[in-house]
Parts: C-alpha cells; structure tokens; sequence
C-alpha cells in the first residue's frame, strides 16, 4: 500500500505514462468463402490506421485466375481498388481511410466494416474489425 502523496502520484503518473505505450488492440480479419475464390478482408498488419479511418487489406485466394476484381470500403476517401488475380487466383489490394458507417462519426473508426468485392457479375460483402479509435472519419 502505498501512503506517501509523492509516491502515490509516481505511481499515478507512472501508469498513465504506463497506458500511452501500451500496444494498440489488433483487429481481428474475417473471411468469406465465396464462388469468387476466398475473401479475406482485414485491418493491414492488424493495427495500420490512416488519417481518417483503417488501412484494410483485401486478399483473394483460389479465386478466378487472371480476373480483374474490384474492392470498395466505407467512407468518403475509402473508395473502390481494382486488382488482377495471378493464375493461381491469388490476389489482394489495400484500401484506404476505411470507415464503419458511411456518414462518418465520433466513434467511427471502432467496430466493424463491410466491404464489398466483386469479380465479374458476382459480387459479396466481407465483414473486417477495425481499430482507429483516434480517427473519427468526419
């Protein structure tokens, strides 16, 4: 127990300093089995956020060799990433400034996404967790 006043504020302190070093929460990637190949949609290396919302990779694998497909994310700057599979199918893309709702928010940058991809005239939508709690997209 500590009861000196000095030594309980080193010890406040020393948490609080404690609390902005600690490791940012890794989010989690989901993926979809789908008749365009398997789609994997999640937050870049677990952690990577951009100025205004989560970096997500997009990544296909046993898709369609050769083709050309299409990713789109939520938010106002996320837009749409075109990538060809190799031919194996296998292929991903980044999209950027991801956001949880497309109106942009206090809280956007924390729960989880939808983003859609496409390859042809079939299209699916794969849930990804993203993690920017400091990037309010709005």
């Amino acid at each position: 127990m500590i009861r000196h006043p000095r030594a309980l504020g080193l010890a406040a302190g020393g948490a609080a300093l404690a609390a902005i070093f600690v490791a940012p929460v890794a989010a989690s990637a989901d993926t979809v089995q789908s008749p365009i190949g398997t789609v994997t949609a999640e937050q870049y290396l677990g952690v990577y956020c951009d100025d205004l919302g989560a970096h997500v990779r997009v990544t296909v694998a046993g898709g369609l060799p050769g083709t050309s497909y299409a990713a789109t994310g939520i938010g106002v700057f996320s837009g749409t990433s075109t990538f060809v599979t190799d031919g194996t199918g296998a292929g991903f893309t980044d999209l950027h400034n991801v956001w949880v709702h497309p109106e942009g928010g206090v809280t956007d940058g924390v729960g989880v996404t939808q983003v859609t991809v496409g390859a042809g005239s079939t299209v699916i939508t794969v849930p990804a967790a993203i993690n920017c709690p400091g990037q309010k997209g709005g």
